[in-house]
């Protein structure tokens, strides 16, 4: 959704890095949208690109209390949602996001266990997920309320519960036939 968002957005702005520097809020809960920070000559541009609906300003921009419209109740909570785990999953990182700068970005809900981006073994370039773990529960419950949906160098994020893996076959044991 994010990629889309910047390729309508780079047709105002020239290029796609600049686009997705651009955008620090993506809705996908109540009205399907994105926001950015553009100049007036920009923003009429963006009214005339098809698809584009509408582009109104944003009143919440300065605001430390933003709400851009969801209508989830459980966002209204001030408490951590009940976690169960201490890892977190996250994806939808830019390529070149480090693991100093995730940590960094996840380090101020509590003590980090381990920050790990998960590379591919040809390119040696990352795939865009990466496994985070904490020493507390609770500490990945506010991490996880607080940094869905964040931007980090340019991309949105999600954050979810790491699931984990299914028991595999002992080497001693046959497999089941079929």
């Amino acid at each position: 959704m994010v990629d889309y968002y910047a390729q309508i957005l780079s047709k105002v702005l020239g290029n796609e890095m600049d686009a997705q520097m651009c955008i620090y809020h993506v809705s996908w809960k109540n009205n399907f949208g994105f926001c950015c920070e553009l100049d007036d000559e920009c923003a009429r541009e963006l009214e005339g690109v098809p698809g584009v609906k509408s582009v109104l300003p944003d009143t919440n921009f300065g605001s430390e209390n933003k709400d851009y419209g969801g209508d989830d109740k459980s966002a209204e909570s001030t408490e951590a949602p009940q976690v169960k785990t201490k890892r977190l999953f996250v994806t939808g990182l830019s390529f070149y996001t480090s693991e100093k700068t995730l940590r960094a970005a996840f380090e101020s809900f509590g003590d980090l266990v381990e920050v790990k981006i998960i590379m591919d073994k040809i390119s040696k370039r990352s795939k865009g997920y990466a496994f985070i773990e904490y020493t507390t529960e609770e500490a990945a419950g506010a991490a996880l309320k607080e940094m869905n949906g964040k931007i980090i160098n340019g991309w949105m994020i999600v954050v979810d519960v790491a699931k984990t893996n299914p028991p595999k076959f002992n080497r001693g044991q046959p497999r089941p036939a079929f």
